[in-house]
Formats: structure tokens, sequence, C-alpha cells
């Protein structure tokens, strides 16, 4: 019989990022990570989109509020929060960063 595997090894803290692909999205504020999975990506596409059309968005789906607004200097910001994980992220980004996020999820039916 063999020995259960036991390792451990020395890690940091992530930056904040946000990661799209077709399986998910991931906003990640440094500390915390708020995931929507793929089921929900059409939703966040659309909650962007709002966001970046009328310069604010709050949207909720089952447990899962998205949303965010633009600022006067350029800055988008983004807030994701779900009922297992209060009490939520925000990311701070420049808006082409923002309109380009949206377009990687426009990718993905």
């Amino acid at each position: 019989m063999n020995a259960p595997l036991s390792a451990t090894f020395t890690a940091s803290v992530a930056e904040p990022f946000v990661h799209v692909d077709e399986r998910a999205v991931v906003f990640y504020d440094g500390t915390a990570a708020v995931q929507f999975e793929r089921a929900r990506l059409r939703w966040v596409h659309e909650t962007l989109t709002i966001l970046l059309d009328d310069g604010r968005a709050t949207r909720t789906h089952g447990v899962h509020t998205l949303g965010g607004f633009l600022g006067d200097d350029g800055t988008a910001t983004v807030y994701a929060f779900t009922a297992a994980h209060e009490p939520g992220i925000a990311l701070a980004m420049p808006k082409e960063r923002l309109i380009a996020l949206r377009d990687a999820l426009g990718t993905h039916p």
C-alpha cells in the first residue's frame, strides 16, 4: 500500500485580475474571488454592455450580483458578489479594458 501524497509548496498572493475562458469568468481583487460559471457568461456580457452603454449597471441573477459604474476619468469600477461570499469584490480598470473584457465574453456562446 502506498502512503498518501503530502506536499507543501510556497506561494504568494496574486495581483488582482479578471480571467475569462469558455468555462467561466473570474474576478479577483487580490484578496477574494467571485466566479460566474459558463451558464452565466451571456448574462455577464449583457451586464457589462449595459454598464458601458448607460454608465452604470446593477443586475442580480439568482445569488449572483454584478454591476459597476464609469467614472469621469475614464475608469470603470466593477463589483461582484454572491450570497456565498460577502461582502464581495470591486475592481477598477480603464474603460478600454472593460470593453475588451465585454468583447471577449461575446466570443463565448
